[in-house]
């Protein structure tokens, strides 16, 4: 069973919301902090669209929410809180990109784009994002043809196949048009953070230490050990629980 802790005091204006590995692949807490003050947290087996809605539901409206972008999370967001602005993590768009770039591109194409990419982080003004979607769009119209590319093949029937020749290419552009219009949320909500770092490292860093001192205990101890953190986390706000 899911089971919610909602922090007393809780504040709605920055939500950042991010899915840890809590059990071995079997378990995962879903935390969000608020105004990087209070924790809310539950557990699920798998990061879906239903075990966010048994955290969020329950929570008051956010301003703005700060994510992943995680296909199971932005259904949610966008039905349970259509006036709330989301904020894409920029490192996690950052360490998508470079899963299909690597660390050195083969293509010239893929080199301009990872340079573009490593600007991401310096851009703190409405000007900068200005200039990155502009250079973005050039770089899609520059390798339009590029990008089209196919290659074919013909099997062992006889039949014909197909596919784009630059797949990781297409797989970053396609990355980078659906991020941008939440990617520089920020910029117009003073003191919204531009990515989920304040629970990647300062909240995460703390359940996976402890998970590894602590390793070959149960599922359900893994539980106990993780909400005990969190609310060690939380220490001296009023907490309540609800199942």
């Amino acid at each position: 069973m899911s089971r919610v802790t909602l922090a007393g005091g809780l504040t709605d204006r920055f939500l950042v919301a991010r899915a840890t590995l809590a059990g071995g692949g079997t378990l995962l807490a879903l935390i969000g902090l608020a105004d990087n003050r209070h924790l809310v947290w539950s557990f699920a087996p798998r990061e879906t669209s239903g075990s966010w809605f048994a955290l969020l539901a329950s929570l008051p409206v956010p301003t703005v929410v700060v994510c992943d972008g995680h296909s199971g999370l932005m259904p949610i967001l966008r039905a349970l809180w259509p006036t709330t602005a989301i904020q894409r993590c920029h490192f996690h768009v950052l360490k998508l990109a470079r899963v299909y770039l690597t660390l050195r591109p083969r293509t010239s194409a893929g080199r301009e784009l990872q340079a573009l990419l490593w600007t991401l982080t310096s851009c703190r003004t409405h000007q900068a994002r200005e200039v990155f979607q502009n250079k973005f769009e050039t770089w899609c119209r520059r390798h339009e043809i590029l990008l089209s590319e196919r290659s074919r093949s013909i099997d062992e029937r006889g039949r014909k196949h197909w596919w784009y020749t630059h797949k990781k290419l297409r797989g970053v552009r396609s990355l980078l048009v659906h991020a941008l219009p939440n990617l520089f949320t920020f910029l117009d909500y003073p003191g919204c953070p531009n990515t989920t770092n304040a629970v990647e490292g300062g909240v995460n860093a703390q359940i996976a230490e402890a998970l590894r001192l602590h390793r070959g205990l149960h599922l359900h101890q893994k539980q106990t050990l993780v909400s005990f953190i969190l609310a060690k986390i939380n220490q001296g706000k009023t907490t309540r629980k609800v199942a």
